[in-house]
């Protein structure tokens, strides 16, 4: 019991920003997630985990992937950063011969639709597929105090923080949090940031020139001919001359766009040219006063 009670009083306490872990050395099962603890589970299942304070816990709740099928697609900008990002968990050693953080940062930056999200999940599948961890970061401080309990407990586990909408979370938040957080200044290792934003040019340059807190910053595209090629064959039945009707008429399309295709065709049996139609005329910019209806609901 008196233990128990020592927990409660030191999330408090983190709870006021005083950060005091020294009674946590394993994770215990609470609620919907998980908190540091004195006994039970020594490891986190391999998993994606939000990380939130709840009822004056920090709590590491699981967190379902759901996204439509995962798709590579070979010789693309995608590819190669799935492949790099493999490379790196080998490196430990010769990080560590340089003397050098063992960590990496990749941001990626591309117009809405274009599967940043899609590459996000990809590669957090791979490392939980691999028996690695992945944090959401919608907090600069909740999830610099999550990561230092992690670290406590698991020194040397591979780990991927996902920063969702950067310019967003700089905005709401205080920039030098993120800046201190992408440094690793508290011994943050053996592990890869990954921020996303649809409009780079609202990041400062310390953000997307300084290597080390972004090592890599990427432009995923609109997909190209063999992209398109590729996701149509692996979501829907057509013809070798549909398939090439489809591929050559969706030029400028993202795939979330040929999502929307796919479903308004294959799931409401709406005609190819009435539903591009459609979706190109989502891609036009909306005011205010408009009384318009577009996409798949909208009246004839």
């Amino acid at each position: 019991m008196g233990n128990h009670k020592n927990i409660i009083n030191v999330c408090a306490k983190e709870k006021q920003g005083e950060p005091n872990t020294q009674f946590f050395q394993v994770w215990r099962p609470h609620e919907t997630g998980y908190t540091g603890s004195i006994k039970t589970i020594q490891i986190l299942p391999a998993n994606a985990y939000d990380i939130a304070y709840r009822n004056q816990y920090l709590t590491f709740t699981p967190q379902d992937l759901l996204i439509d099928d995962l798709i590579d697609f070979p010789q693309t900008k995608s590819h190669s950063i799935i492949s790099e990002i493999k490379e790196f968990w080998k490196k430990e050693k010769l990080f560590k011969e340089c003397g050098f953080i063992y960590k990496r940062g990749v941001l990626l930056h591309g117009p809405p639709g274009s599967g940043k999200t899609a590459l996000i999940m990809q590669l957090a599948k791979e490392l939980i597929k691999d028996n690695g961890i992945v944090f959401f970061c919608t907090s600069p401080g909740v999830c610099k105090e999550g990561i230092q309990m992690f670290r406590k407990i698991e020194p040397s586990r591979n780990l991927i923080i996902i920063l969702e909408d950067l310019d967003l979370l700089i905005e709401k938040f205080e920039e030098n949090l993120f800046l201190s957080l992408l440094d690793g200044e508290d011994g943050t290792h053996n592990v890869v940031f990954i921020a996303t934003t649809n409009y780079p040019e609202k990041l400062e340059k310390r953000f997307t020139n300084r290597p080390s807190r972004f090592d890599c910053v990427v432009k995923v595209e609109l997909p190209n001919e063999e992209t398109r090629k590729l996701y149509l064959q692996h979501k829907i039945k057509l013809n070798p001359q549909e398939l090439e009707k489809w591929v050559s008429s969706t030029v400028g399309l993202s795939l979330a766009h040929l999502k929307e295709i796919i479903i308004s065709v294959k799931c409401f049996s709406r005609d190819f040219e009435e539903s591009l139609k459609t979706v190109k005329n989502m891609k036009a910019t909306l005011k205010s006063d408009s009384n318009s209806r577009i996409g798949l609901l909208s009246e004839n």
